[in-house]
C-alpha cells in the first residue's frame, strides 16, 4: 500500500518541487489547491479543492493522509492584501 501524503502549498515553490520527487517514490499525494490552479500540479496527483484558511475544507483529508506537509506561506504587502 501506498503512503498518502496530504501537501498545502503544492503549487508554490517547494510544493513544485517536493510533490514530483514524493511521486517518483512511489507515494500517493493529495495537494491542497485553490479552484483553478489544479493544472499547475504534475500528473500522478489527487488534487483538493479547497481553501487553506478555511481547516474545514481539508480537515478530512489531512486526518486520512500517513503524513501532512504544510508548505503554505501568507505574507501581507502594507496595503492589506494577501499575496502568494
Amino acid at each position: 500500500m501506498a503512503h498518502s501524503v496530504f501537501v498545502t502549498g503544492g503549487t508554490g515553490y517547494m510544493g513544485r518541487r517536493l510533490i514530483p520527487l514524493l511521486i517518483k517514490r512511489g507515494h500517493e499525494v493529495k495537494p491542497l489547491v485553490r479552484k483553478g490552479a489544479e493544472s499547475k500540479l504534475p500528473s500522478g496527483t489527487q488534487c483538493v479543492i479547497g481553501d487553506a484558511l478555511r481547516t474545514d475544507s481539508y480537515t478530512e483529508h489531512v486526518r486520512r493522509a500517513d503524513t501532512f506537509v504544510h508548505l503554505i506561506v501568507f505574507l501581507r504587502s502594507s496595503g492589506n492584501r494577501s499575496v502568494n
